[in-house]
């Protein structure tokens, strides 16, 4: 990595950001420039948001509560199930 050279930040979840702001501070330490996050799975937990607020530029592939919803209109999982999970992760596990 070459010295102020922009660098995309890529993970597979963001729950509350703080994993992310670690991460970006060890590729800063290096010299590299981060702006913008991208992760696969968005788990609505306030990350997405606490790190905007930080000045990062995030982008998810795709949100939990969408993820669900989608599981339970092709009868993937039950009525039960996805309550469980959107409850499990409004708790912020």
């Amino acid at each position: 990595m070459v010295k102020g050279e922009n660098v995309l930040f890529f993970d597979d979840v963001v729950s509350d950001g703080l994993s992310k702001v670690e991460g970006i501070k060890t590729l800063q330490n290096l010299g590299a420039n981060v702006e913008t996050i991208l992760v696969v799975v968005d788990r609505e937990q306030g990350g997405k948001e606490n790190l905007e607020k930080l000045g990062y530029k995030v982008y998810a592939l795709a949100k939990i509560s969408d993820i669900v919803v989608s599981l339970l209109r092709s009868k993937k999982i039950s009525e039960e199930h996805a309550y469980r999970i959107l409850e499990y992760t409004k708790k912020g596990h």
